[in-house]
């Protein structure tokens, strides 16, 4: 098999860095920052330029040089990584989850950090039923919202100094959605997965439903969700290094909702998550990396108004879980397959 795009990962991981970089943050456990260090001045725009504060380039330098920041990077560029990374990916996304039904989505997300990912039941910050403890809003539209975050705790509330908003330390916001366009309405409990199509990279690609209905190759599964690694796998798994060496090695194009901009972003920040966790990354103020809910369609923006505290009849938001900087992982997405186009 071809070496996978662990690669991949790395653009997620340095917009999950940066994020750590602006709570003034080290990777490693003895550096517990706390109230000592200074906080960046808000960037200014000089003659169309960012003028950066200097702490934050003697931070990017710190975290840059940081040996368990470097770590996570060499063990994101496995084989290893990229293969669990893929997995993941693909075992998440068959799940169908339309914009405001995302409640098995987030419940096998908030399974699998529970039991696989090494996060404890108090770091699981978001519930099964939607509800989110801390926040004034628990309904959008009437209907629950199901967000899955984790919390990475920081060191800045056990601080001398820490000051506090609503009994509520300051957090940064790592977030991607995880739901999707289509389908448009929730399957049935009988059969709540969507196939994974394959198709040759060089054949046309498809238009309508009844031509993707009409692609016989697909991923396996078993009984359990876990990916079978089967020839389907063997194709759909590897790595080109661009779309000529795609177009002549025999790629496989990948069909399934959700496969780019919605799980294929946030499957990567789940990802870094658990490496946050397993390296035991301390952040200065508390990181929380989310899949959040309602994105797409007619979602309403429901999971961001449930962390922001957002009420949409008043037009106003109170922020009471005190996030003071926000990063959304969106725009393009980064797969195990850059070869590969899936439909949305």
């Amino acid at each position: 098999m071809k070496r996978r795009n662990s690669r991949a990962s790395l653009p997620v991981f340095y917009s999950v860095s940066t994020a750590l970089l602006l709570t003034a943050c080290g990777g490693s456990d003895d550096d517990s920052g706390g109230g000592s260090t200074p906080l960046p001045a808000p960037t200014a725009i000089v003659n169309g330029v960012p003028e950066i504060d200097p702490a934050i380039a003697e931070a990017s330098k710190k975290l840059n040089a940081d040996k368990t920041i470097l770590d996570i990077v060499s063990e994101l560029n496995t084989d290893a990584t990229a293969k669990v990374s893929f997995d993941q990916h693909m075992e998440l996304v068959r799940i169908a989850s339309p914009s405001r039904y995302e409640y098995r989505m987030a419940g096998e997300v908030h399974r699998r950090m529970a039991d696989e990912w090494g996060f404890s039941r108090g770091e699981i910050k978001t519930s099964a039923d939607g509800n989110l403890p801390g926040t004034d809003v628990q309904l959008v539209d009437g209907l629950p919202v199901y967000n899955a975050c984790v919390e990475i705790k920081g060191t800045y509330s056990s601080s001398p100094d820490a000051q506090s908003y609503k009994g509520q330390y300051p957090k940064v916001l790592v977030e991607s959605h995880i739901d999707v366009v289509n389908p448009e309405v929730l399957p049935p409990d009988s059969n709540p997965f969507q196939p994974i199509k394959l198709q040759p990279f060089n054949d046309p690609v498809v238009t309508a439903p009844s031509q993707l209905n009409a692609i016989s190759s697909e991923l396996s599964f078993d009984a359990s969700g876990r990916i079978i690694e089967d020839a389907n796998y063997e194709w759909a798994s590897r790595w080109f290094a661009s779309q000529d060496a795609a177009k002549t090695g025999g790629a496989a194009r990948i069909y399934v909702p959700g496969y780019t901009d919605a799980m294929g972003n946030t499957s990567a920040l789940f990802t870094l998550a658990r490496m946050f966790k397993k390296h035991n990354i301390k952040p200065v103020y508390d990181v929380w990396i989310c899949g959040t809910a309602g994105e797409e369609g007619k979602g309403n923006l429901a999971g961001m108004k449930q962390l922001y505290g957002f009420d949409q009849n008043l037009g106003t938001g109170s922020n009471p879980l005190n996030f003071v900087a926000n990063f959304g992982n969106e725009g393009e997405a980064r797969s195990t397959s850059p070869a590969a186009i899936a439909s949305r």
